[in-house]
């Protein structure tokens, strides 16, 4: 038998893997050939009409259910039937079973068949290995995208009820589908889909941090295969469960692994040796574990338990993520908190939006410090719909680690109710009470009414002789030359490496520039990678350090009675020590900065004087015209400053490498049609290219998928001449003027009202020279 020319080569080479385990079932004498496992052909009826005839069997006696035995036909030497699917069963009985016994059941249909039946035939999977999750999810989005309803609702048919709605909770989420929808053109990710688990991403209100993680992804093997669509579309499952969590820019021995099978094939087997051995250079410079989906959903069970930490200082409403309801209590200034390490701290001035970036992830850094020791809260019913069972009952949260979180999250200035409440609450209290109710079972033992306070006191007396241990602190380390220490590379750490990464996971270590290659990698190397897949690289910290005594037993206490939420606001003298001297340290340079705004505000008196005339004729202009008037000269002063910001160029040598390497890449080459859009964000006076993307001008949605990535963080999108774009038209926006760059300015440099959106220069931000930069393709 052969395979039928319109059935998918992708469902045949799906079932080989299947066929040594045929075999074995096949050498157990476990080979129902008569009453399951029938293989569909498909026959013309000319060649039908001579076999029967040449078996002696009549149609009607092949229309006959249930038949038995069924009518055996023979065809001719040589004579080939074309199978819709199950041809490993045929080879499997080719290889095992003894000549006289290679017969098989098979159910006809002639050639002419509907093609919608013969592709419900050629998907079928009777009594097979039931379809992965990622191809229902493939096949349904495929049949979506045809408007072919049918055939969608049939895939839907797979999935069980829990499964059916946890994809319908991902469908009415755009974000979430569109990030998903993103991979399917890397068919090779999707044998780590998992639809059952989606309700559980769902619930944790972590929509940013799962959307990083995603484009991540997407990001990730786009940068390995050149952004070429067509090479995306020939990764398999092999090549990424081979690749996935490897590291070979900083693992000796992984890229030595990867090599190998690289070279012979192994991986990335639809490419030729040439066209490997660029992948292969393209593998040498991801920094990182190399995601995928699988490491995706294994990753997302760590921030899970983070997650249930972070539910002790805030629970979001079903319309807020966990990273909105934070920023709705962060009160913070210009002045930048970084927790370096348990009793060391460091301040920066800042902006407050650049700020919040920094401090938003080091709440999380906390959770994942000491998840273990703070489970998620226990859900109070308040509807009592039945009596709970009497199972094991969830260990109750460390209390002392508990007022270290509320008391770091006020250091951070996040205020609420919620962490006043937490820093009031005495934990060397509570652990001592719990401590003696727990000494003496309460059923046989009562310590009296006025005796339980004086022995708490005693034991608190006790837990006042502790003192802070005195600790140097060391770097991490990334890479060993010993063995490999790394230990799971996703999902939960094991304890040891828990133990020994712990006190290391702090913002300033993972945001630093390291790079390291050595051996292997190490179990902090893995640590850093899950973060950046779930929170992005920052910008580089520049900090001045201040170390400060460990806090005191009972310190939130203390806290929070000057907390702003009861009486009056935190007097913090010594941030705003630290604020004094670096407002000394940037004295000349605001200096610097006042005279040449005189200059130009002297140069503009004379300029106004010049056309006074001009202003005079123009007094009774409509309103609307002055908004106009208004807005050119926000541009004009902005666009030269952009002219004023000099372009980096490459290095010349190095330009001519990638040119090479992307014209060997033989097997897809790039469409010459596709159009470089460049992400340009205004960062004070400096202009900085934060994403480039290399666009088929004939699926642009991904610029525009971009941009409302960008607007949710804050970040408006404009084009060069600062108008508005709507996200969702920002490619053909900046195509039709010519200039393919969308600017990007944060939401606290922008006054917005009804008439008009104004550029707000800030104090770092210079009012800038220069003259309108030339438009100019990229």
């Amino acid at each position: 038998m052969v395979p039928d020319s319109s059935s998918s080569c992708l469902i045949i080479r799906s079932r080989i893997p299947w066929l040594e385990k045929v075999k074995k079932c096949f050498e157990k004498g476990q080979c129902d050939r008569v009453s399951r496992n029938h293989i569909p052909v498909v026959i013309d009826q000319s060649q039908l009409d001579d076999v029967l005839h040449a078996s002696q069997v009549s149609a009607e006696m092949l229309l006959t259910n249930g038949a038995d035995p069924h009518p055996e036909l023979r065809f001719p030497s040589g004579f080939q039937l074309r199978c819709l699917h199950e041809r490993h069963r045929v080879l499997a009985a080719r290889e095992v079973l003894p000549l006289q016994e290679r017969w098989w059941t098979v159910d006809i249909y002639l050639a002419d068949i509907d093609d919608e039946l013969k592709k419900a035939l050629i998907e079928e999977h009777s009594n097979e290995q039931p379809p992965s999750d990622g191809e229902i999810y493939c096949k349904i989005q495929k049949y979506q995208l045809n408007r072919d309803r049918y055939s969608e609702m049939r895939w839907w048919a797979r999935l069980s009820a829990h499964g059916t709605r946890c994809l319908e909770q991902v469908s009415r989420h755009g974000d979430f589908k569109a990030a998903f929808d993103d991979l399917l053109g890397i068919p090779g990710l999707w044998g780590g889909m998992r639809i059952s688990t989606l309700n559980k991403m769902m619930s944790m209100s972590c929509d940013d941090e799962v959307l990083t993680y995603l484009t991540h992804i997407k990001d990730v093997w786009s940068q390995l295969l050149r952004h070429n669509k067509e090479a995306m579309l020939m990764v398999d499952q092999a090549t990424v469960k081979a690749v996935e969590l490897m590291a070979p820019k900083s693992s000796k021995r992984d890229a030595q692994a990867l090599h190998g099978q690289l070279v012979s094939g192994q991986i990335f087997s639809g490419f030729n040796l040439e066209s490997r051995e660029i992948i292969w250079s393209g593998l040498r410079t991801i920094s990182g574990l190399i995601p995928s989906l699988y490491t995706f959903f294994e990753d997302l069970k760590y921030l899970e338990a983070c997650v249930g930490s972070m539910r002790h200082l805030i629970k979001p409403s079903p319309k807020q993520t966990m990273r909105s309801a934070l920023n709705n209590i962060f009160f913070g200034t210009d002045q930048l908190v970084i927790q370096e390490a348990h009793s060391t701290y460091s301040t920066q001035l800042g902006k407050k939006s650049k700020n919040w970036q920094l401090t938003y992830p080091q709440l999380w850094l906390y959770t994942m410090r000491d998840y273990p020791d703070l489970p998620a809260p226990r859900e109070v019913k308040t509807k009592k719909k039945k009596k709970l069972l009497a199972k094991a009952r969830t260990p109750n949260a460390n209390e002392a680690k508990l007022s270290d979180f509320a008391v770091l999250a006020d250091k951070l200035q996040f205020k609420s109710d919620e962490i006043t409440a937490l820093m009031l609450r005495s934990s060397d209290r509570e652990i001592a009470r719990d401590a003696l109710l727990r000494a003496r079972n309460q059923d046989r033992y009562d310590y009296g009414d006025g005796d339980i306070e004086s022995h708490i006191d005693k034991i608190l007396g006790l837990f006042a002789t502790a003192r802070p241990q005195n600790t140097e602190r060391s770097c991490p380390v990334l890479v060993s030359d010993g063995p490999d220490t790394a230990g799971p590379r996703c999902g939960f750490p094991d304890e040891e490496a828990h133990a020994r990464d712990r006190r290391f996971l702090y913002i300033s270590n993972l945001q630093s520039d390291q790079e390291e290659q050595g051996e292997s990698i190490t179990s902090f190397f893995v640590r850093r990678s899950v973060y950046f897949a779930f929170f992005g690289r920052l910008p580089k910290i520049i900090t001045h350090c201040r170390s400060s005594p460990a806090p005191p037993p009972n310190a939130g206490v203390e806290r929070a009675a000057s907390s702003p939420f009861l009486e009056t606001q935190v007097s913090e003298v010594d941030l705003e020590t630290d604020g004094e001297r670096l407002r000394q340290n940037t004295l000349d340079g605001e200096r610097l900065h006042q005279e040449q705004s005189e200059r130009d505000s002297q140069e503009r008196l004379n300029g106004d004087g010049n056309d006074a005339q001009e202003a005079d004729d123009s007094f009774q202009v409509p309103e609307r015209d002055q908004r106009r008037d208004t807005q050119i000269d926000i541009e004009r002063i902005i666009a030269r400053g952009l002219a004023s910001i000099p372009e980096v160029t490459e290095d010349p040598a190095e330009h001519s490498r990638e040119q090479n390497l992307d014209t060997q890449l033989q097997v897809v080459p790039p469409s010459p049609s596709k159009i470089r859009i460049e992400f340009k964000i205004l960062e004070g006076r400096v202009l900085r290219t934060d994403r480039s993307l290399l666009v088929d001008p004939s699926e642009p949605s991904e610029v525009d998928r971009m941009a409302k990535k960008y607007t949710r963080k804050g970040i408006r999108p404009f084009d060069t001449l600062y108008n508005l774009l709507v996200p969702g038209q920002c490619f053909q926006a900046v195509t039709s003027n010519g200039t393919n760059t969308v600017l990007l300015i944060k939401d606290d440099g922008l006054h917005i009202d009804s008439q008009l959106v104004v550029f707000k220069p800030t104090s770092d931000a210079d009012p800038f020279a220069g003259s309108r930069p030339k438009r100019s393709r990229h």
